[in-house]
């Protein structure tokens, strides 16, 4: 099932790249031909403008297959073609005419197949595989957890939490794969950013700076921190490789106290507050 979903996920990421393509050579081919009217053709024009306009966007960011919202405009356009390709294959069933048809709709379905594979793959594996809750709770909420050392490492991070802080004192949280920790513990975040995968998606000195600077100027207690995190396996999105700026700023400034799992606790230098 693995091997299913990962070979339609490469399909799908794939056919996304090609989408714009494909459709502008269909596109011009149906507005320059006598089988749209002129209200279907200001349609598919509108949507392969806009879609063209946003599709630049999607190739400059680094996981194609969570960018569909970049891609939209295409998917309105592709739903409108099949729809309009399938009425005029039922008036006029040429080879032409049916080859276009069965094209839209393996396209469509190729596009959509990730969705409900991952449905499959999860169920199967909970169907062979006890799913046993590991409950990590506060005042302020409750996570469920598969893995019992997560859960443990989460509940840790937490009792460290509550115990060297105040509610409302600023905490940063780096690793993009970490529990709510602000949210369970009524901690804010020093930071415009709730997550990293921007900075590391498409680093910037300015953006790191920023960060660095809240950080310092907001007396933020403690930073829940884990270096060695990154996306797919590629030395430019590893945290380390994209946000130096911002590591050496956790270093200078920050003292290494605890670690819990890959939840590695940071302190002020100057001012620690242990009890």
């Amino acid at each position: 099932m693995k091997i299913f979903y990962h070979l339609a996920n490469f399909i799908n990421v794939t056919l996304s790249h090609l989408l714009p393509f494909l459709l502008v050579g269909i596109s011009i081919w149906y507005l320059g031909s006598k089988k749209l009217k002129k209200s279907d053709k200001v349609v598919v024009l509108f949507f392969l403008l806009w879609g063209m306009f946003t599709f630049p966007k999607a190739l400059g960011r680094s996981d194609m297959s969570h960018l569909a919202p970049s891609i939209t405009p295409l998917f309105f356009l592709l739903i409108f073609l099949l729809q309009k390709s399938i009425k005029k294959s039922e008036e006029n069933k040429t080879s032409l005419g049916k080859f276009i048809t069965y094209g839209f709709i393996v396209i469509t379905l190729l596009l959509l197949v990730p969705a409900p594979l991952l449905f499959l793959a999860h169920t199967g594996f909970a169907s062979v595989k006890p799913h046993y809750h590991y409950e990590v709770s506060t005042e302020y909420g409750t996570l469920l957890f598969q893995n019992e050392s997560e859960a443990i490492d989460a509940n840790d991070v937490i009792s460290f939490i509550n115990k060297n802080t105040d509610e409302g004192d600023y905490i940063f949280v780096t690793p993009w794969f970490a529990p709510p920790f602000y949210a369970l513990t009524d901690r804010k975040n020093p930071t415009y950013y709730d997550s990293l995968i921007d900075l590391v998606a498409r680093p910037s000195d300015e953006k790191q700076i920023k960060v660095c600077n809240d950080l310092l100027n907001k007396d933020t207690k403690l930073i829940i921190h884990y270096a060695d995190w990154g996306f797919d396996n590629k030395e430019e999105l590893q945290f380390l490789n994209a946000c130096p700026i911002l590591q050496r700023c956790i270093e200078d400034n920050f003292e290494l106290v605890e670690k819990y799992g890959r939840y590695w606790i940071y302190v002020p230098k100057k001012s620690q507050n242990r009890n």
